[in-house]
């Protein structure tokens, strides 16, 4: 059986009597799936089967079922060949030339395996052994060297195993003989004249004599020049070189008698020593005059000879002479030992020492010569000698400073008389006019004479750092950022450095500007504690990864890299399912009537598109469309936003045809062309009032004006004569007017009687077709009165009638104006917290320029809301301005606010009323918080809110896992940051929302985003106990609920496992942020004996979460256990079926003394007692004996229980 993961040798013999061949002959194994029955694998048997050479016993082997269609084939092919060892070789012996001691001679011949094995072989000569394929050939060759003249004949046999039947052994005779020489020269082998290296003549010829091919060559190599070979033989030749030039010299032995003669070449070489200084410099630095300082080198031998060596200090610093009677000075430089031998392969140890006597600097060459080199070893030695100048200054008794005098001469300082308790002091000044500090100390201290300070201690601290710059990020992420654009704001991070030092920082920022990153803003000079912004703006120009480093130098001497990294991408906005030829038509739409189109927007892009449709959504309401959204969208990657198009005339619109332009980043993007039109009548009158003034009482006025039908189809027209009074006429009342033209109109003002306000406020016009236009008639008359005399007013004032005679009556006034009617009132809608821009149209009546001065009034008075606009205002004569009041409510709720335009030199003034009503605060987005179960995530949450002082505002959250403070101090003109902590319970997404609260100031709401991953499970328990037995361990984990839960317990493996929990968990509330400690009790009792059991504990509760801690555990033999007494002469033995499965079990004892049945069938984990008697009838019975328990069907273990008589 073969185990999944696991491998078996499989063992293939091949046996053959007979001459036989497999050519590559296939061997089918076939595989069989098969699945084991029950839940334990018989790894004891597959031990067994795997260690024995023979498969165990078929009783033995374990129950198993063959899965369908599961059988298959493996091919193995096998070659092997059975023969006889065969050779070929050529027969007959094998004889030597004559050959002289020390020479060599050698023979080859060829063997061959003419067998179809491999056949091995050994000789006594070379190769000695090795194996030879078949048909394959090896060539063998015999070597005859003579040590001495004596009887070579030999028999070469080589060593064949199984050789084939009738073929006889591999034998050759050697034979050779042997002459003794003259002489013979023991010569290395040398390849001098083969690598035409030899050295040119005295003249710089190349040498060019031709010597003979058997000239012996002796090289020599000496070591160093004028120095004897000290390399001997029987025959010495002596070198002794004076250049290191490379030399030939030809000599030539002969022996007459012999007839021997031999030419031979001795080559001599020159090899310079292998010996340096450890330095080639010393560098004393500045060195008092009168002191010394001592530096360290060492002298180094390669060579395997000692060499003598001898070092020179120029006379000029090593000098030291010394005058009679006088001790010898110390030289300004010196190196010891001077001279000596220098041992192979050695270091010595040298000190050189440098004493100036002047105040002057050294630079001196110091040589050593060695024995044996061509030129002697150079140090370069450096050093300063600098000397102490001081003097000092002490006062007198009139503050006068008096200079002393060095020693050996006195200097006197009096006191004179004092004064029993008094304290004169003198101030003694010491002037150090050198280039180096020294050091001072008073000698002694004569009581009562006080030398203050009589001791000076100088600590020396220091501690060395870079400069404190704190920066907020040193390296950020741009992520994908779109190809910038005209139109695009750059993507902008602020780097704040802060000065966290205790002096000034002064910075720089070692970057050019280009085109996709540029760095602005911030101070470069901080003071101790300040801090800056460094806006950092990222413009990608292409599609591809950018990375750069900003180098910010502090003080010039220290860096700090920056990273910046970021990634341009196309910006691919688009339609999903554009509309033929990119265009929406509507078509004509009746009034009243509505058209709604759908266009899905996507983001194909890889970064974040930020969409406006505020400005498409403004200039669509001209043609009466409606965009919705008409605000703001963020849209991610791949999403998609629906674009709704209403089309819902109110009045006759021409045919239109307008470009929907949505901005993307700032950059316009047109996506579809939109088309309609709205067919009808459409009358209007050129103007909405028509003002006649004052007229006589029995007079008339006559206006014209022009009704205008600017629509599509001609209208008839009928003035209703009971709206115009009994004062105003209209003519013609009735009639028809063309598409596309105008009929004019007269419109009489005849006066009765005498009234100030005469006036027709709805004079009303019907259209066959088209809503009524309505004119506003007004008028005053009053009673013709004589001429002379003159009206009172306070405004003085001139009136001038123009009579229809050419004359003209002129009239003085005065009068009281009255305060002005409201120019106009605004509603708006806003919403808390946002900004909210109002426009007022403000008219200068005057022919001259006015300044207004701008007067802001809330009603009733609140602090809930802020409205602010210019403190003045300068309007040209007959023309208008806008004057933009910025309306910002803090908190939900309604208010009335007059912006009052006064003209502060005449009084004059004009004013508006707003109505506004504030909607809460929309949920601003937060932080998306991930974290596994029961850890925790923190964020730092920015809270920004529009306060002018510091004010502390309450946070609650609407997630009980979600910790926050429980206040939050607001300052103005900033961001206070609010730490949120998450720590989850249970694993999924969730949300949850942020609630601020201040004084007169709205909530400010803040959306989180929570992620919790499942919990990593707990430290795994290892269990191990005998079979019929249990082992109980406590698992220990932290309960965070705040709340008392129980936690359900199961395991993975099912409840008929073999482990167990005896008692429920349940857990007391969580006290604090730690958590509470909870215990609960795992318990395993094996079923089996010698396998390796898993399962994992899963502790669950909708409150608390999960919990999952894995199990191991090992069953062991079952261990004996007693002795049990049996007293009286009856007993019991408790015993347990561990099984999960009913059992017969055998009852068995070893002393007939004791009796028990025969056995039982118990229950699955069915506890019983085994009833046991002990009868002795002859009263000489052992009082001991063992009980013992199997079961054939469950375990081949026994249990052994040991009994004891009482």
């Amino acid at each position: 059986h073969l185990q999944a993961g696991t491998e078996v040798v499989v063992t293939a013999s091949f046996h053959s009597d007979t001459r036989a061949q497999l050519p590559g002959s296939a061997v089918a194994l076939k595989l069989i799936q098969i699945n084991f029955k029950g839940t334990n694998l018989p790894l004891a048997w597959f031990a067994a089967a795997a260690a024995a050479e023979a498969p165990p016993a078929a009783n033995a082997e374990p129950e198993y079922s063959v899965v369908a269609k599961s059988e298959k084939e493996l091919t193995v092919k096998v070659w092997a060949a059975a023969d006889a060892a065969r050779y070929e070789c050529a027969g007959g012996a094998i004889a030597f030339r004559p050959t002289l001691m020390f020479q060599s001679r050698s023979f080859a011949f060829t063997l061959r395996n003419a067998g179809a094995t491999h056949l091995p072989f050994r000789w006594a000569v070379r190769p000695e052994s090795g194996t030879l394929a078949p048909g394959e050939e090896s060539a063998v060759q015999v070597h005859f060297s003579p040590q001495e003249v004596l009887d070579c004949d030999r028999m070469l046999v080589a060593d064949l195993p199984d050789l084939a039947d009738g073929l006889p052994a591999l034998r050759r005779a050697l034979t050779g003989s042997v002459l003794r020489p003259w002489c013979h020269f023991e010569l290395p082998a040398s390849t001098y004249l083969a690598q035409g290296v030899r050295p040119e003549s005295s003249g710089g010829a190349k040498v060019t004599s031709v010597l003979d091919s058997n000239t012996k060559v002796l090289e020599i190599a000496s070591l160093g020049i004028k120095v004897r070979n000290t390399k001997r033989t029987e025959m010495a030749f002596e070198f002794a070189p004076s250049s290191p030039e490379p030399l030939e010299a030809l000599w030539r032995f002969r022996a007459p008698s012999c007839g021997v003669d031999v030419l031979l070449l001795v080559v001599c070489r020159v090899a310079e020593p292998r010996v340096a200084l450890s330095c080639p410099a010393l560098n004393f630095g500045r060195v008092l005059v009168g002191a010394w300082a001592r530096a360290a080198l060492e002298l180094v031998n390669a060579e395997a000879l000692p060499l003598a060596f001898e070092i020179t200090v120029p006379s000029a610093h090593g000098g030291a002479s010394s005058a009679a009677g006088k001790p010898k000075r110390r030289p300004v430089l010196s190196v010891k030992p001077s001279s000596g031998v220098l041992a192979a392969h050695s270091r010595l140890a040298l000190a050189a020492m440098f004493a100036p006597k002047l105040e002057a600097p050294l630079n001196a060459s110091v040589l050593c010569s060695v024995r044996r080199m061509s030129r002697p070893l150079a140090l370069n030695v450096k050093g300063d000698g600098y000397a102490l100048r001081d003097s000092m200054q002490m006062s007198d008794a009139q503050g006068r400073m008096l200079e002393l005098s060095s020693a050996p001469a006195v200097n006197t300082l009096s006191f004179e008389q004092v004064l029993v308790h008094e304290r004169p002091s003198r101030e003694v000044v010491l002037h150090n006019s050198g280039s180096e500090p020294f050091e001072f100390c008073w000698d002694a201290t004569i009581p009562p004479l006080l030398v203050e300070p009589a001791t000076y201690i100088i600590g020396l601290t220091g501690a060395a750092h870079k400069p404190r710059l704190e920066l907020s990020f040193t390296f950020h992420n741009f992520g994908p950022r779109f190809i910038h654009q005209a139109g695009m704001a750059p993507a902008v991070v602020k780097l704040r450095a802060r000065n966290a030092d205790k002096q000034d920082l002064s910075f720089e920022i070692g970057y050019e500007d280009c085109e996709h990153l540029s760095v602005t803003g911030g101070e470069r000079l901080l003071a101790p504690g300040a801090s800056t912004d460094i806006n950092i703006a990222f413009r990608p120009q292409e599609p591809r990864v950018y990375a750069e480093t900003l180098q910010i130098s502090v003080l010039g001497l220290s860096m700090i890299p920056v990273e910046v990294l970021g990634e341009g991408v196309p910006m691919l906005v688009l339609l999903v399912e554009p509309p033929p030829h990119r265009a929406v038509a509507f078509g004509p739409v009746a009034r009243g009537a509505s058209a709604t189109r759908t266009l899905k927007v996507m983001n194909r892009s890889r970064a974040t598109a930020s969409l406006s449709f505020a400005r498409a959504a403004a200039h669509l309401q001209t043609v009466s469309v409606s965009l919705s959204p008409a605000g703001i969208a963020a849209l991610r990657p791949r999403d998609v936003v629906d674009l709704s198009l209403s089309f819902r005339p109110e009045a006759r619109l021409r045919a239109f045809r307008e470009t929907v332009t949505i901005e993307a980043e700032g950059v316009p993007i047109s996506l579809v062309a939109v088309s309609g039109a709205c067919l009808g009548i459409e009358v209007k009158l050129a103007a909405s009032s028509l003002p006649f003034g004052t007229v006589v009482v029995g007079s008339q006025a006559v206006k014209r004006m022009q009704l205008q039908n600017t629509g599509d189809l001609a209208a008839r027209f009928a003035w209703n004569a009971a709206s115009l009074g009994p004062y105003f006429s209209i003519s013609p009342a009735t009639g028809q007017v063309e598409a596309g033209q105008e009929v004019a109109l007269e419109v009489t003002f005849r006066p009765t009687v005498v009234l100030a306000d005469m006036h027709a406020e709805q004079a009303c016009c019907r259209v066959e077709g088209a809503p009524d236009c309505l004119l506003a008639l007004s008028g005053a008359a009053v009673v013709a009165t004589p001429q002379p005399g003159a009206l009172a007013f306070t405004a003085p004032g001139t009136l001038f009638l123009a009579l229809p005679g050419g004359g003209a009556l002129l009239h003085a006034l005065r009068g009281t104006a009255g305060p002005p009617l409201a120019s106009g009132a605004l509603q708006a809608q806003v919403l808390a917290l946002e900004p909210h821009m109002e426009v007022l149209r403000c008219h200068n009546w005057l022919g001259t320029v006015q300044r207004f001065c701008v007067e802001i009034a809330m009603q009733p008075p609140t602090a809930a809301a802020r409205l602010t606009g210019p403190d003045h205002l300068d309007v040209p004569g007959r023309s208008e301005r806008p004057c933009r009041m910025k309306l910002l409510a803090l908190a939900e709720g309604a208010g009335v606010a007059t912006i009052t335009l006064r003209n502060e030199a005449t009084g004059e003034h004009v004013f508006w009323t707003l109505g506004f009503s504030a909607a809460a605060a929309p949920i601003r987005p937060g932080p998306l918080l991930e974290c596994e179960v029961r850890r925790a995530a923190t964020a730092a949450l920015s809270v920004a809110a529009p306060v002018t002082e510091e004010t502390t505002a309450t946070v609650t959250c609407d997630n009980p896992r979600v910790v926050v403070p429980d206040t939050v101090l607001l300052r103005p003109g900033t961001s206070s940051p609010l730490e949120v902590t998450f720590r989850p319970l249970l694993a999924g997404e969730a949300a949850a929302v942020i609630s601020v609260a201040a004084p007169q100031l709205g909530p400010l709401r803040y959306n989180l985003r929570l992620v919790a991953a499942a919990a990593p499970p707990l430290r795994q328990l290892s269990f191990c106990t005998a079979l019929g037995s249990s082992q109980s361990q406590v698992l220990r984990y932290i309960h965070w609920a705040p709340v008392k839960t129980e936690y359900s317990v199961s395991f993975r493996s099912g409840p008929a496992g073999e482990f167990f929990c005896p008692v429920a968990c349940i857990a007391t509330p969580a006290a604090g942020p730690g958590g509470c400690a909870v215990e609960v009790e795992a318990c395993f009792e094996p079923t089996a004996v010698g396998e390796d059991v898993h399962d994992v504990l899963v502790l669950s509760s909708p409150v608390g979460g999960e919990y999952e801690c894995p199990l191991i555990a090992r069953g062991l033999p079952p261990r004996p256990q007693g002795p049990f007494d049996i007293a009286r002469g009856a007993g019991s033995v408790p015993f347990k079926n561990v099984f999960w499965a009913t059992s017969a079990f055998t009852y068995a004892v070893d002393n007939q003394a004791f009796s028990v049945r025969l056995g039982d069938n118990l229950p699955a984990k069915k506890a019983a007692a085994i009833a046991v008697t002990f009868k002795d009838a002859s009263g000489a019975a052992k009082r001991t004996a063992r009980l013992t328990v199997t079961s054939q069907q469950r375990s081949a273990t026994p249990w052994v229980f040991y009994l004891r008589a009482v």
